[in-house]
């Protein structure tokens, strides 16, 4: 939690020592953070980003927190559809006969019956969910590239800190 809070205070440092105006950093800080959300893989599915935006994908400093807290808590998590509460019902067949004789037809008034329709939980795993967003990767990786953000936006902060000054005398 700590990287990932580090993460993002030093992104915000690299704004504010950069640009001349307050208004002018958070308005950029703004823009910079909303096309990180939508470029981190969670709202837009890697495999639906178009390549030319991959780099976005790719060098995005939310991307491994989402996929570090992710991997945290779904992986190895088991869901279940007690019920069939969120379970998809499966057509089985269009009809069918009874012991009666009797043909009947499958159609949503049937969904109770087991002869014509079986429940589907679609998400039984939470490996699924992390493999749905191509998250399954060890913590550790996601941890070590941004504990590599931090002390390059860190080492860049301290080289802009030092060497800009916007205040002309």
């Amino acid at each position: 939690l700590s990287f990932a809070f580090f993460q993002s205070i030093t992104l915000a440092e690299l704004f504010a020592f950069s640009l001349p105006g307050v208004e002018m950093a958070q308005s950029l800080y703004t823009l910079t953070v909303s096309i990180m959300f939508l470029f981190c893989g969670f709202l837009v599915a890697r495999d639906s980003i178009p390549p030319y935006y991959l780099p976005l994908y790719y060098v995005n400093l939310f991307r491994y927190p989402l996929f570090f807290f992710s991997n945290n808590e779904l992986s190895g998590l088991s869901f279940e559809c007690p019920g069939n509460v969120g379970a998809i019902p499966v057509p089985l067949q269009p009809s069918y006969i009874d012991e009666s004789g009797q043909t009947i037809t499958c159609d949503e008034s049937q969904l109770s019956n087991l002869n014509c329709y079986r429940y589907y939980c679609q998400i039984e795993e939470g490996d699924d969910i992390l493999d749905i967003f191509d998250m399954l990767r060890p913590l550790g990786l996601y941890a070590g590239v941004m504990l590599i953000n931090i002390i390059a936006l860190r080492g860049i902060n301290i080289y802009i800190f030092t060497h800009v000054n916007h205040v002309s005398k």
